[in-house]
């Protein structure tokens, strides 16, 4: 009975720790230069209702007088433009939910007579699990968890308190009379 209560911590334990520890996201970054006239492309494979949130820079390396502008927009799987900023100068901070699973594409077009460098970042949250969020998920695993320790330890008490205890029979003590070698 004892390995099957600490077999049920263990596990618990481990359902509790995995999903904590995989709500760390992951940053990507991806440096790359954008033509004049061309369409830089990124693409994004995700599940749905995973947010990606971003942000990039632009850097011009052509007239330093010419302003660090670009297009940016972003597409889901059937090609439909999910996120449209148009026109940006310098950066841009963006968002958005994936609605299904499948590629997402961010779009970069030069449309100015120079080369642009782009410094973007971003991290796309972590997959739901078996249709949760995350944090709901884990909230689910720690409660299933703490009501399995409760439900070992009342069983585990309530067998420490059938087990009778047997005792070895006590030796009769025995009585001799008083007697003196001095008698």
């Amino acid at each position: 009975m004892r390995s099957i209560t600490v077999g049920i911590a263990v596990l618990s334990i481990v359902l509790i720790l995995a999903p904590i520890f995989s709500l760390v996201n992951a940053l990507t970054v991806e440096n790359f230069l954008v033509d004049s006239g061309e369409n830089e492309t990124l693409t994004i494979n995700l599940q749905a209702k995973q947010t990606v949130t971003g942000s990039f820079s632009i850097t011009g390396l052509g007239s330093a007088l010419a302003p660090n502008t670009i297009d940016f927009w972003v597409r889901d799987l059937n090609g439909v433009i999910i996120l449209n900023s148009s026109t940006v100068s310098d950066g841009e901070n963006f968002t958005f939910t994936a609605s299904s699973e499948g590629e997402y594409i961010l779009n970069f077009l030069n449309d100015f007579g120079y080369r642009m460098h782009i410094d973007l970042e971003f991290s796309a949250s972590s997959p739901p699990i078996l249709g949760f969020d995350l944090i709901v998920f884990s909230v689910i695993i720690v409660v299933i968890g703490v009501v399995l320790a409760i439900v070992g330890f009342a069983v585990y008490r309530n067998r420490a308190k059938r087990r009778i205890v047997q005792l070895p029979p006590q030796r009769a003590l025995r009585v001799y009379p008083y007697c003196s070698a001095f008698d």
